[in-house]
């Protein structure tokens, strides 16, 4: 069996998958009143792999630390398999509300905006 060293190869894949929407109304309720908004929704989940890091230190035989004659080399990896990244984030904002043009007064706008947003990040393993 022979066993493939993927330390000497970093790799980053990506996954990028997005989806949006929006909507915008204007309505006249009458000569004075507009109902007007907008919605958007958005989604966007992502994928990404970075391979695990290698890692070796050298002691050169004179280290007071090295029992050896020899320079001495260790190598390990920090993480057995490659590391994944996964990402799902989703927002939604809409706005409504009513555009008034009053004779005494003159125009106004009475808007009401709510927006929510929700991410979910997670690494397996």
């Amino acid at each position: 069996m022979t066993n493939f060293n993927l330390s000497q190869y970093v790799t980053q894949l990506q996954s990028d998958d997005r989806a949006s929407m929006t909507l915008a109304l204007d309505h006249k309720i009458n000569d004075n009143v507009t109902l007007f908004g907008d919605f958007m929704y958005s989604n966007t989940q992502t994928f990404s792999q970075l391979n695990g890091q290698p890692f070796s230190s050298s002691r050169p035989a004179t280290d007071p630390y090295n029992p050896f004659n020899v320079t001495v080399t260790a190598r390990n990896r920090l993480f057995a398999d490659p590391r994944q990244y996964y990402n799902d984030d989703t927002a939604v904002r809409g706005v409504i509300g009513l555009r008034v043009i009053s004779p005494a007064t003159g125009r106004g706008k009475l808007p009401l905006t709510t927006t929510r947003s929700r991410g979910t990040y997670s690494i397996p393993g």
